[in-house]
């Protein structure tokens, strides 16, 4: 059976693993590999796989194309993106910006630093999309428990909902529940956050398909959206992102439109993996 050489990334503890297809050999069937490999337990384990393609549209450096951990498609990931600029960099294909296709946008991630295995990265996620009002989609779950949710399109969708308290029995008991809510006409990722200061929020991530992850860029961008539509934190100011995997740092200004997401990388390690999908 084929062998594929792959690389591990994370940032904030967000990880993945990384096929480099402008070089190397593509998974024949990425999602079934995924739900192998991504296994914490059987496989190298990680939040989903990622193949780096040439881009199709010429604007871009490179494609980035997701799979969760449970083998499904994903459309964006703002710390892979970061993750791929980084090894983009490393690698001298990119300079000083690297623009990366999605399955609706072209990403573009600039202050890339790399020292070793380590780096990071800015990346513009462009204009979070707010789907609902300042007072959020009142939805009652099976036991009539009844919360508010504020959806958020950036590039992928997101429901934030804000607590007092961040608990297991929040994450991994309505977490679920919401993903896959009849109310909603996609599964979602779900962000559960607690508004610590004006500049800091606490957040645990429920990522569909994957469960609970350490760190999600785009949720980190789709909280401070909802936080600032919501009123809870000012427009225009950087807010430190406290996941359980790190910090990131995100900055929306309102008026101009588009969000950033910054925070470390590491690349963890190299390796091959039998292709046998």
């Amino acid at each position: 059976m084929p062998q594929l050489p792959f690389i591990k990334m994370h940032g904030a503890e967000n990880d993945y693993i990384f096929f480099d297809g402008m070089t190397g050999p593509l998974p024949r069937d990425p999602g079934l590999l995924a739900k192998r490999i991504c296994n914490r337990h059987a496989g190298i384990g990680a939040d989903g796989i990622i193949c780096m393609v040439s881009p199709s549209d010429e604007s871009s450096d490179v494609q980035m194309q997701i799979w969760n951990a449970d083998g499904s498609p994903a459309e964006m990931c703002g710390n892979a993106a970061r993750c791929i600029a980084v090894w983009m960099q490393s690698k001298g294909r990119i300079s000083e910006v690297c623009r990366i296709q999605t399955s609706d946008r072209i990403i573009t991630a600039q202050e890339i630093h790399v020292n070793g295995e380590l780096g990071s990265a800015t990346v513009d996620m462009g204009p979070p999309e707010l789907l609902t009002s300042a007072d959020g989609q009142t939805i009652e779950l099976a036991d009539r428990v009844r919360l508010v949710l504020h959806r958020v399109h950036i590039g992928n969708p997101h429901a934030v909902i804000f607590v007092d308290e961040l608990t297991d029995a929040l994450v991994d008991g309505v977490g679920p529940q919401i993903e896959q809510h009849p109310i909603i006409s996609q599964r979602t990722n779900v962000e559960f956050v607690v508004v610590r200061a004006a500049n800091e929020l606490l957040v645990r991530v429920w990522e569909r398909g994957s469960g609970e992850t350490q760190a999600c860029g785009s949720g980190a961008c789709a909280v401070v959206a909802a936080a600032v539509n919501t009123g809870r934190i000012p427009d225009n100011r950087p807010c430190r992102v406290v996941l359980p995997g790190g910090i990131l740092t995100v900055h929306w200004n309102r008026q101009i439109g588009n969000i950033q997401l910054s925070g470390p990388v590491e690349i963890a390690f190299t390796g091959n993996v039998t292709d046998d999908s």
